[in-house]
């Protein structure tokens, strides 16, 4: 392998970082200026739960994603070639991202706990707070159908795209690993970073942005619209409110031991191909990660992430 390549690879890699931090900036600002905003309008906003989920992530939605996928439009794509996924494989792949979401769940809730006792307050679970008592059909929108829409559209098709002339690989790990330090919080980061690259690997294997998305639809419905409706429509201390309960979780347990199960069964099959440039072991971490523009998008969102750990 020349230096040259090296070098021009190198510097194709933070200019994407370099876009990509720029991209999820102006999701960050899309929100904080529109609440920003809306709370001198009205402050009461800040009392009323729904009001400020709405104004803070429709924005986003509506302006910052678009802007988003502008500054990521001008680098060289390629052009995935195409496959049919079946419903089996689709129904496969949604139970092991299932899995891959409650297992991370559960270590990252378990990791978050020993924190919160070192630091001597709980740390706050932001995913879970932000849909606690909310509205459903609210809560449905934003988390089962634009959140899948527009983070597979940027972390997936206009990512992946750009990156997997150097391996699927590659467009897989960098994907997931964006898409986990996006999220700004350690609890969903420790499955958000396996459940990219799942999502990740369908989109190259099968080319149609549409499998990832309904895999996020699915994952996002059942793990986030799911429990918060029980939550919010079950008392557990009454006779039916513990048995709809107790069905749930032997109904999470099942889906995730399936999902476990299918994954051992098929791990042999995570195969990635090699792209069209190929840079040795050994020197794909310093060309890839440890450049300008990918540091800084790690840096900056794995600060964040450790800080909102820490601090709330």
């Amino acid at each position: 392998m020349d230096m040259e390549t090296i070098k021009s690879t190198k510097k194709y890699f933070s200019g994407i970082g370099l876009r990509m931090f720029f991209a999820t900036m102006v999701l960050i600002l899309s929100q904080s200026i529109v609440l920003g905003v809306a709370m001198v309008i009205n402050p009461e906003i800040a009392n009323d739960s729904n009001l400020s989920m709405a104004v803070t992530m429709i924005p986003m939605y509506a302006i910052g994603f678009p802007l988003a996928f502008l500054i990521m439009k001008k680098p060289q794509r390629t052009e995935i070639e195409k496959h049919d996924m079946s419903a089996k494989q689709l129904l496969a792949a949604a139970l092991m991202a299932y899995a891959i979401t409650m297992v991370g769940n559960i270590i990252g809730t378990g990791i978050t706990t020993v924190i919160g006792l070192l630091k001597g307050s709980p740390v706050t679970n932001i995913f879970a707070a932000m849909l606690d008592g909310g509205n459903i059909f609210l809560i449905f929108f934003l988390t089962a159908i634009c959140a899948p829409i527009f983070e597979e559209l940027l972390f997936r098709k206009m990512l992946c795209d750009r990156l997997v002339r150097f391996g699927e690989g590659t467009a897989i790990v960098i994907s997931g690993l964006l898409f986990g330090l996006f999220h700004g919080n350690f609890n969903q980061f420790i499955y958000a970073l396996p459940l990219g690259m799942i999502f990740a690997f369908v989109y190259v294997k099968t080319g149609q942005i549409k499998n990832a998305i309904l895999l996020h639809m699915f994952v996002n419905f059942l793990g986030g619209v799911v429990p918060t409706v029980l939550l919010s429509n079950v008392d557990i201390e009454q006779p039916t409110g513990m048995i709809a309960a107790c069905a749930y979780y032997v109904f999470v347990l099942a889906l995730t031991i399936a999902g476990i199960v299918i994954f051992c069964n098929n791990r042999k099959k995570f195969e990635v191909n090699a792209g069209e440039i190929v840079i040795e072991k050994g020197k794909r971490f310093s060309t890839f990660i440890a450049n300008f523009g990918m540091l800084l998008f790690v840096i900056v969102w794995g600060v964040t992430t450790i800080a909102v750990t820490l601090t709330l």
